[in-house]
């Protein structure tokens, strides 16, 4: 049996990625480079941060918590998702790789 259309692999090949990034403190130009070009930047000041904002004041308080925690702890992210994952991954105030969070769709 494979799990492969449900999303696990890809979520693990991308957990994968994502601790070695944030064990090197990659960069978020190496991250871009690791995993591509097709994502939404959300960090402050950026033009998707009040879409991204209005959509978790739009949620239930128990639901997306966290990424609650973590957008207001690290305001520099970037969103990337597929048909069966998103990922956020979170920098510090250098760019470099502070956290990550992944949820399937």
């Amino acid at each position: 049996m494979s799990f492969s259309s449900c999303g696990i692999k890809e979520m693990h090949d991308q957990k994968a990625k994502l601790d070695s990034l944030l064990k090197k403190r990659a960069t978020r130009a190496e991250v871009i480079q690791l995993l591509g070009t097709n994502f939404i930047d959300d960090s402050v000041g950026s033009t998707n941060r009040g879409a991204l904002m209005q959509f978790l004041q739009r949620e239930p308080t128990n639901r997306w918590v966290e990424i609650r925690q973590k957008v207001a702890k690290w305001p520099n992210s970037i969103f990337y998702s597929t048909p069966e994952v998103m990922t956020f991954v979170f920098f510090d105030d250098k760019q470099q790789v502070a956290d990550f969070a992944l949820s399937a769709q």
